[in-house]
């Protein structure tokens, strides 16, 4: 038996927009966000492209995207948290120039070390 994996990321958010550190903060897609979404998923309906399930984190941005895709494909919604983002501690919600100066004043970090001492390595 023979399994096809498609990975997406959410369309273009509110947080992207802004150059947030997003995380697991919520952030809605903006309407360039939404149109992303709805002009893949008619360019996936037009290939013949189906799905079984989509399954999605919990947080807003992503869920929209999903909700999105199911739409236009038929296609059930599953949520998982397992898929939620990287939690980033106090980085989170930072403006990402902000976030790369202070990464700067801080010795290297390992892969494995949490950021700003909490959050997830």
């Amino acid at each position: 038996m023979t399994h096809n994996f498609t990975f997406l990321r959410h369309g273009y958010s509110e947080g992207n927009r802004n150059s947030i550190l997003q995380g697991q903060l919520d952030s809605e897609l903006v309407p360039e966000g939404k149109q992303q979404i709805h002009s893949l998923s008619e360019g996936w309906k037009i290939e013949g492209r189906k799905f079984d399930r989509i399954i999605s984190s919990p947080q807003v941005r992503a869920r929209q995207t999903a909700e999105i895709v199911a739409m236009h494909l038929k296609a059930p919604i599953e949520e998982d948290a397992t898929w939620m983002e990287r939690n980033f501690g106090a980085g989170q919600g930072l403006p990402l120039r902000e976030y790369d100066q202070l990464l700067k004043t801080k010795p290297s970090l390992s892969i494995y070390a949490p950021p700003y001492e909490e959050g997830e390595s």
